[in-house]
């Protein structure tokens, strides 16, 4: 009796859950992200803006439009920590001397390297493709 009561319920369920709103009827609804444009969804990477998102620390990854700050590390020199994870920190080659300043905040681009097998490093050999101000 109690198995037949429960299959109920959750047969009974299945179609108690809200359908999904039409392109039409999304649109209508006035609601800028419902209507499928990523531009319109407030999304800053589709907007043109910084990401502030968990970027990938894989070699061959590319990260686009990072937004974070430079920082120095000891006297090994600048790295680029990105705003979504303070833990993170990029090895930039090729740094341009006109963002060697601590804390200042930038938006940057780039290929994230191989780290040489046995090598103790301070941050992700990053080569960036595209720094700036923020």
């Amino acid at each position: 009796m109690k198995t037949w009561t429960v299959a109920v319920a959750i047969l009974s369920c299945l179609g108690c859950a809200a359908p999904a709103l039409d392109p039409p009827r999304a649109a209508a609804s006035g609601d800028p992200a419902a209507s499928g444009d990523p531009a319109a969804s407030g999304d800053p990477v589709a907007s043109g803006g910084p990401a502030v998102r968990p970027v990938s620390t894989e070699p061959g990854d590319q990260i686009e439009a990072q937004a974070g700050q430079v920082t120095r590390v000891g006297n090994f020199g600048f790295g680029l920590v990105p705003d979504f994870d303070a833990g993170t920190r990029f090895a930039p080659q090729g740094l341009a001397e006109e963002f060697h300043h601590e804390g200042l905040r930038v938006v940057f681009s780039g290929i994230v390297l191989e780290s040489p097998r046995g090598a103790r490093q301070w941050g992700i050999p990053l080569k960036v493709t595209s720094i700036r101000r923020e």
